[in-house]
This record gives C-alpha cells, structure tokens and sequence, in this order.
C-alpha cells in the first residue's frame, strides 16, 4: 500500500467478529496429532499460561512452535511444525461477509485481537486484511486502555480515526476509554450501515 496511513482504518476484533472463535477445535486437532487426550493436551497448553504468555509476546513464532512441539512430545521438524499450525488454525473461521467489508477501497482494514505468532499465521493467511495486530506484538493482551492506545500508535493513526467493532462489551469499554470510535457488534449487515454513516462507503 502506498500512502494509507491518511486513510480512515476500521478495525474488526479477532474473535467473534472478523472470525469465529472455536478454541475446541485447536484443542482436538493437537489431540489427535500426538494420541493424547484433549482434555491433557488442554491442561498442557492452555491451563498452564503456556499460550497466555505467548499472546503477551513471550515467545517468537519459531521458539513457541519449537516449545509447543516439546510440550506436545514431537521432534520439532518441520513437518511436524505444518501440521501444528494447521491444527492451531482450527481455532480461527473467517467470517465471509466481514471479509467483504474488509476489502473496501474507501478505508484501510485491520483485524485486531489477543493473539500470539501461531495465531497470527493462521489470522493472516489470506491476505485479507491491510493490517493485523495481535496482543504478542504489543506485548499485553487487550484487558485495559492502555493496550488500545499502544495499538493506536502501532497503526501509525490516531485513536479519533479508528472505527472499531467488538462483541464484547467489556473490550468495546476499554476502546472508548482509549477514545476510540468503537461501535457493539451485532452483525455484518449493523456494521456496514455504521461503516456507511461514518461517510466510508
């Protein structure tokens, strides 16, 4: 992209908004990978902080792989890295029509969410988005203020410029408390008519 930081950016949370969020998924795709129960698989990863820290920013892609192969009982190859990252994958179902929005010529486009790099590989596979940011590259998760304001210097715009839709009404609190122009979403159809009346269709 040349010159679009002076574009308006609409922003769609990761979860529940720009995709669905099916942690099950992830957690019997690993399963199934090493023979184990998911049940154990989910203790090992997700109840142990291990996928906490890394949406913190603890790890880089390669060290978490390499970590999550090790939890996991694998050699750390780079077969076995593929089929982890599709199983990870799992967890993330794009949204089509809020992949429609996030097309337009009028605005920039950005999914925004916690998140760390496996995350991310998954999120951004397509292309879709002009930008994607999750909590890893900011180095906290999006439970305060603060993080909105780290993710509005990191897109390089102001919190006054942002469009922003979350599901979650304790997250769209922390925007607007960033003084982000953040709207409930219900649905795409809602979000296209906001999207319209800000003047960015």
């Amino acid at each position: 992209m040349t010159d679009t930081n002076h574009q308006p950016l609409v922003v769609f949370a990761l979860r529940d908004v720009a995709f669905r969020w099916l942690p099950d998924e992830r957690i019997d795709a690993l399963a199934a990978l090493v023979t184990m129960a998911p049940g154990l698989v989910d203790q090992l990863v997700i109840q142990s902080g291990f996928n906490d820290a890394a949406e913190r920013g603890a790890f880089t892609l390669d060290e978490f792989t390499e970590q999550l192969c090790a939890l996991l009982g694998l050699p750390h190859t780079a077969e076995n890295t593929e089929a982890i990252q599709a199983a990870w994958a799992r967890s993330y179902a794009p949204i089509p029509a809020i992949a429609r929005l996030a097309r337009s010529e009028a605005y920039r486009s950005a999914v925004m969410g916690n998140g760390g790099p496996l995350c991310e590989t998954a999120v951004d596979s397509d292309k879709t988005w002009d930008a994607t940011l999750l909590s890893w590259r900011i180095g906290t998760t999006f439970d305060g203020p603060e993080a909105y304001e780290k993710a509005a210097a990191t897109f390089a715009t102001t919190a006054q410029s942002i469009l922003y839709f979350d599901a979650d009404q304790e997250a769209l609190n922390h925007a607007l408390s960033a003084g982000w122009n953040a709207h409930l979403f219900t649905t795409a159809l809602n979000a296209q008519l906001v999207i319209r009346s800000e003047g960015l269709s």
